[in-house]
């Protein structure tokens, strides 16, 4: 990761909140005590309720330069993450805790706009959709932000059984989360009925190519009298095993090598099979995985939020 890179997913080391903002005509000031130094037009564009409470600033005890201090219930760490948000000078942080610090202060100050916004940057940090979609589901269910179904589909590379608690499924319901856990049955089940459809369907593959030709593979037969190669059927019964634990065209291709491997073992000790049952394996596995994806995109995910 470049030091630029760095810099924008940690936000910015000097956020212009102090004051030396000449600019500001505020002082937020937090529960533990840090001020923050406003230009309070921002404040009053994106929040209702500060728009409401300048209107009585008269009242409000008056600190540097004489400016008036509003003592809010938040801590410092809060504030400066909302208000990153809020500034167009500022870099806000794209750490997901000071993210989710960003959105429960949005939400409670009727920032609707920058509400949205952070919601539709959320769902496209493509780092936290891959590596902890729970958390973010949870978190997205929370603030009710666009994309929710793009996020629980992520959900699907992580195994039901291995999913570690976070604290953020304590803000969810009970009902949304069984829905996602349909939701991962019904899309196992429809990850293993590609499987068994493709299994037997006749394609220009060598381990389908029949009787007619001289291949020594060992072979099975099914309904209709179709016959593959019983390589290419364990190496089926082996993606299917891993379908159920990861049902996303993804799994297809990130197989361990080791299934492709054994397969493709036993296939070489075929004189005919052997030139070709890399290559076709590797055409297949592309089709296999969009066909994968392809049902899965069409299992309806809905969660009463």
């Amino acid at each position: 990761m470049s030091d630029d890179e760095e810099e924008l997913l940690a936000g910015s080391d000097d956020p212009p909140f102090d004051e030396n903002d000449t600019g500001a005509d505020i002082i937020l000031r937090s529960n533990d005590g840090e001020d923050f130094y406003i230009r309070s037009a921002l404040l009053t564009m994106a929040s209702p309720f500060f728009a409401r409470l300048l209107l009585s600033l008269r009242s409000h005890y008056r600190g540097p330069r004489g400016l008036p201090i509003i003592e809010l219930a938040e801590d410092g760490e809060s504030l400066q993450q909302l208000l990153l948000w809020c500034d167009p000078r500022a870099v806000p942080s794209w750490e997901l805790d000071d993210i989710e610090l960003a959105l429960k202060s949005a939400e409670k100050y009727e920032m609707i706009g920058t509400k949205r916004f952070i919601g539709e940057m959320l769902g496209k940090l493509k780092e936290y959709v891959e590596t902890e979609p729970l958390k973010l589901f949870a978190i997205a269910v929370r603030h009710r932000i666009p994309d929710l179904a793009l996020i629980a589909k992520e959900t699907l590379h992580h195994p039901l059984d291995g999913r570690e608690y976070v604290p953020q499924l304590g803000d969810i319901s009970g009902a949304v989360l069984h829905r996602l856990q349909e939701y991962y049955f019904c899309c196992t089940r429809t990850a293993i009925e590609v499987v068994e459809r493709l299994e037997w369907e006749q394609r220009p593959f060598i381990w389908f190519e029949g009787p007619l030709v001289p291949c020594l593979c060992e072979y099975e037969v099914g309904q209709n009298h179709a016959r593959r190669s019983k390589w290419w059927g364990d190496y089926m019964q082996r993606a299917k095993t891993a379908l159920r634990l990861r049902p996303r065209g993804r799994t297809v291709l990130n197989l361990p090598s080791e299934i492709a491997a054994s397969a493709l073992e036993l296939a070489t000790l075929c004189l005919y099979c052997g030139g070709r049952a890399y290559a076709d394996l590797q055409r297949f596995n592309v089709s296999f995985s969009n066909e994968v994806e392809n049902a899965v995109d069409a299992v309806v995910c809905e969660f009463d939020l």
